[in-house]
């Protein structure tokens, strides 16, 4: 059993991916990797602003990896702990704990 899933961290406040996520998605996509999306710092943007850039982002690496990448993103803040219970949850159904 190799690596179940991996989860890609995108500052929500620059808004897309970086050529460094680009780069480890195509990666991801080679290997059949799951990749879950999770963008942080999120408590720094407006809600519909959030919504425009989730979007953008999972399109953006859909287009990448289009086999690997999970339908949705977690959205997550370390100052309000929004997201944590739901990082939490994923890790372990991928650890196939729960």
């Amino acid at each position: 059993m190799g690596l179940q899933r991996v989860f890609l961290l995108v500052d929500a406040k620059v808004g897309q991916l970086k050529s460094t996520d680009m780069s480890f998605l195509e990666l991801v996509e080679k290997y059949g990797v799951a990749t879950q999306l999770i963008l942080t710092k999120t408590d720094k943007l407006k809600h519909t602003d959030l919504t425009t850039i989730s979007g953008s982002v999972i399109r953006a690496a859909q287009d990448i990896a289009p086999s690997v990448v999970l339908p949705n993103v977690i959205c997550c803040s370390f100052k309000t702990k929004t997201g944590i219970d739901a990082i939490q949850e994923e890790v372990l159904r991928a650890s196939k704990i729960i």
